[in-house]
């Protein structure tokens, strides 16, 4: 079994699509690039425009000051969330310092960069809940179980969701 029996990658470079997908696919990408979404939020999109012309120095008090008048609960928080992830922005642009060159984890970008949008939009909106996870894998529970008389170092497994059964040490392996 290949995968394309299983899925179908919709975008304008597959060339197995149909005339209609391709259309379609355009249509999508013009909307995107119109920002059609986002100009369903007033406000925010207005927030978006403007903010293009601010100074970084400027930026977080710009941002705080500026005035979301809407009635929508939705634009409001989508103006929040653009207030956090920017603020969070303009903190890490304006430093000047910075770290020693020896940070090389994995976890550095993901940390810096995607936690914080996915953090204030979780935040703000209430439709995202994620937890930071970092556990032993059974794995190696078992490893060192087997074989006390020499310790290993511990791995753990990182990841970002949300344990509904509320036991980490049983998360899969």
């Amino acid at each position: 079994m290949s995968l394309s029996q299983i899925v179908i990658v919709y975008t304008s470079y597959n060339p197995t699509l149909s005339t209609h997908d391709q259309l379609e696919i355009r249509k999508v990408e013009d909307d995107e690039a119109d920002f059609v979404t986002l100009k369903q939020f007033s406000c925010a999109h207005s927030l978006i425009h403007h903010v293009l012309e601010q100074s970084l120095e400027t930026l977080p008090a710009w941002l705080w000051s500026y005035k979301c008048d809407t009635d929508s609960v939705q634009d409001h928080q989508l103006c929040q969330t653009f207030r956090f992830v920017l603020t969070d922005f303009s903190n890490i642009c304006s430093g000047t310092r910075t770290a020693p060159g020896s940070d090389i984890s994995e976890r550095t970008f993901l940390v810096d960069h995607v936690a914080p949008i996915f953090k204030a939009f979780g935040k703000q909106t209430d439709l995202l809940v994620f937890n930071w996870g970092e556990i032993q894998l059974k794995q190696q529970s078992r490893i060192m179980a087997t074989f006390r008389a020499n310790p290993v170092q511990l791995r753990f497994a990182d990841g970002l969701g949300y344990d509904f059964r509320a036991m980490k040490d049983e998360w899969p392996t």
